[in-house]
């Protein structure tokens, strides 16, 4: 799990399993798969709720992705102004965080963006908006 530091200029979706995990499916971690782009080597995809990844805003303030990158791509929403305390950007109106992984075949990397916190009381939710192949980037000085 790293971050993204670098400028991202395409992203290329790529297959993936499950996606939703709801309370229990979460304990004590939610694991699913993607599929390289590439080689076409499956990996996994482990998310430990408030453990795993890092706050979205990094990203889109730190103007490594585009907001029409983000939108086009179906990557997260733009918050309403009523959720907006959550971030500016939300997958199914939860906090949206991210990482960045490489395939353990061919070291290509991947961009995982998922949504994950309480969507009402009592309803853990963890919801993987999609994962991409980050092809080319470029490194900010």
């Amino acid at each position: 799990m790293k971050r993204i530091e670098e400028k991202i200029h395409s992203i290329k979706p790529v297959s993936y399993g499950k996606d939703k995990f709801i309370n229990k499916e979460l304990e004590p971690s939610a694991k699913t798969f993607y599929v390289c782009r590439n080689c076409k080597t499956e990996n996994e995809i482990e998310i430990e709720p408030y453990k795993t990844g890092f706050p979205f805003f990094e990203i889109y303030r730190n103007k490594l992705i585009d907001e029409s990158i983000i939108l086009d791509s179906g990557m997260a929403s733009k918050s309403i102004r009523q959720s907006e305390y959550l971030g500016e950007y939300l997958v199914l109106n939860l906090p949206t965080l991210y990482f960045k992984t490489s395939c353990k075949n061919c070291n290509s990397d991947h961009m995982v963006v998922f949504g994950c916190g309480e969507s009402q009381p009592g309803k853990q939710i963890c919801k993987i908006s999609g994962v991409w192949n980050i092809p080319e980037t470029t490194k900010l000085l």
